[in-house]
C-alpha cells in the first residue's frame, strides 16, 4: 500500500479477513472462494499465503488461469506438492505445467532474513520487478 497500490484482501473467513487486521487495505471481502476469485482475475498480482493446504489448493488453479503479471504462493517449494496434491483429491482441479512454471514459489526474494518484515519486502521487490518486466 505504501506504494500506491491498491491493495485487496480476499479470505473465506470473515473470523480472519477484518478490516481490523488489515487497516491499510482498499477492500476486504470475505464469503466463499467461488464468489472471491474475480476479484483476484481482476488483478495485476496476486499473493496466495492463506496458510492452509486445503484453501491454497481451492484457489490456485483458478489463480493461475487468470492473467496476472505475478502470482507468488507462499511457503517452502515442496509445500507445492502438497497444494497440488490436495486440488486434485479435492476435485479442485490442477494447474497445467505452463501455469506453475509462471507461479513463483517461495515467493519473494530471497533475502537471507526470515523475519516477516524481510520476507514482505522480498515479496515486494519480486512483484515490483515482474510488473516492470525485469528479470532478476
Amino acid at each position: 500500500k505504501l506504494l500506491g497500490w491498491h491493495v485487496t484482501v480476499l479470505d473465506r473467513r470473515a473470523r480472519l479477513a477484518t478490516e481490523g487486521r488489515f487497516p491499510d487495505a482498499d477492500a476486504v471481502r470475505t464469503g466463499p472462494w467461488p464468489e472471491l476469485l474475480p476479484h483476484a482475475a481482476a488483478a495485476d498480482a496476486v499473493v496466495v499465503m492463506t496458510h492452509s493446504v486445503p484453501d491454497d489448493a481451492a484457489v490456485l488453479a483458478p489463480v493461475l488461469s487468470g492473467n496476472q503479471r505475478y502470482t507468488g504462493l507462499l511457503g517452502p517449494r515442496h509445500r507445492l506438492t502438497a497444494v497440488l496434491e490436495e486440488a486434485a483429491r479435492a476435485g479442485h482441479g490442477v494447474p497445467t505445467h505452463e501455469q506453475i512454471e509462471r507461479l513463483h514459489t517461495p515467493l519473494g526474494l530471497d533475502l537471507h532474513e526470515k523475519s516477516p518484515e524481510a520476507i514482505a519486502l522480498g515479496t515486494v521487490a519480486q512483484i515490483m520487478l515482474a510488473l516492470n518486466a525485469v528479470t532478476p
